[in-house]
């Protein structure tokens, strides 16, 4: 089953490395060069990078196998993950946690640009598999008949 999500996917992931190489640029003359800011935009990056990649297979689990259980643990963990590192670039030094905390704003960003600047439609190459729809006609069909029998 092909959801059509990973061409997206990429497409995201490139655009917040080039998110965070403009950060970066940006904040040369204001800073100059700091590596404490550029290690925690780094790390940033690769987290929220990450993170959107984690979240893209855990999505694809759920929806392949139709569990929907891996998504609250996957959350939970993703965010564990996102703590972790903001709590390491605090203790490296002030400089590195707000280079973090922007680095976890690339991946935002770029959704940002693709939904609202260029108006990308990721519907039109989304596709529901037909046994995914036949599972989901049949539970619609067993939920109807179980409200049909009801007495209230």
């Amino acid at each position: 089953m092909e959801f059509g999500f990973d061409r997206y996917r990429k497409k995201v992931c490139l655009l917040a490395l080039v998110t965070a190489g403009a950060i970066e640029l940006i904040s040369l003359p204001i800073l100059g060069i700091d590596i404490g800011f550029t290690a925690g935009l780094a790390a940033g990056t690769a987290t929220a990078v990450m993170n959107f990649n984690l979240m893209y297979l855990a999505t694809e689990y759920a929806l392949r196998n139709l569990r929907a259980a891996i998504i609250p643990m996957s959350t939970i963990g993703r965010l564990c993950i996102y703590g972790l590192i903001f709590f390491l670039s605090i203790k490296s030094s002030y400089a590195a946690a707000i280079g973090c905390g922007a680095g976890f704003m690339t991946d935002k960003m770029a959704l940002f640009y693709l939904h609202v600047v260029k108006k990308v439609d990721v519907k039109s190459s989304r596709q529901v598999p037909e046994d995914v729809k036949a599972y989901y006609k049949e539970l619609d069909k067993e939920r109807k008949e179980r409200e049909e029998k009801r007495v209230f």
